[in-house]
């Protein structure tokens, strides 16, 4: 696998990305993992320390608990909903430089009990603990409203459902200047693995 450049991760942790950077990136995303979600697969792990796109079929847990969905955290079925709220934590992580429930000392430690490394109950625990903290931070006014409607939007999603992508794009154009008038996003763009030829 060739690797592509550093991850929104290492780019975040340099410095500030402007909001219409991260809108632009957010687009990026959406139309990969639109293209993605339209031949059958997810993608499961959608975080900013990921640089390329890996895809799977299967519709159960996996991702990394900071980013992972509702769904995932509780173990339960899971679809291209999935992809679209970890989408939105990783746009609110680049947003904010952090997430609300970043620091939990049960969200970084290293576990080797249970699937993914914990047990059940701590994945039921940090799913709680993430919505109150995530609840907390959108009525102190730190999500921006754009992920607020991205989030309820997806939440409510069966997980068979496909997301309203258009609905997701517009979210991303509005507040502030059109994705189209930005320009593209430096760099090449991977091909996905499960490509098909």
């Amino acid at each position: 696998m060739e690797l592509l450049g550093p991850s929104l991760h290492d780019l975040r942790r340099r410095r500030v990305i402007a909001a219409p950077q991260v809108k632009a990136l957010g687009s990026h995303a959406l139309d990969a993992l639109q293209w993605l979600h339209g031949r059958g697969y997810l993608h499961r792990d959608v975080k900013p320390e990921v640089s390329s796109l890996v895809c799977e079929k299967g519709w159960y847990g996996s991702g990394t608990p900071d980013y992972a969905s509702t769904a995932s955290l509780y173990e339960n079925e899971l679809g291209p909903r999935d992809d679209m709220e970890s989408l939105a934590y990783t746009l609110l992580y680049l947003w904010m430089g952090k997430l609300p429930w970043a620091g939990l000392p049960d969200m970084l430690s290293e576990r080797t009990s249970g699937p993914n490394g914990w047990t059940r109950e701590e994945l039921a625990a940090m799913a709680e603990n993430r919505e109150s903290l995530l609840e907390n931070a959108m009525q102190e006014g730190g999500v921006p409203a754009f992920l607020e409607d991205w989030l309820e939007h997806c939440l409510h999603l069966q997980p068979k459902d496909l997301p309203d992508y258009g609905y997701l794009r517009s979210l991303l154009d509005e507040e502030g200047a059109p994705l189209a008038q930005m320009g593209p996003v430096k760099g090449r763009i991977a091909k996905p693995l499960c490509a098909e030829e």
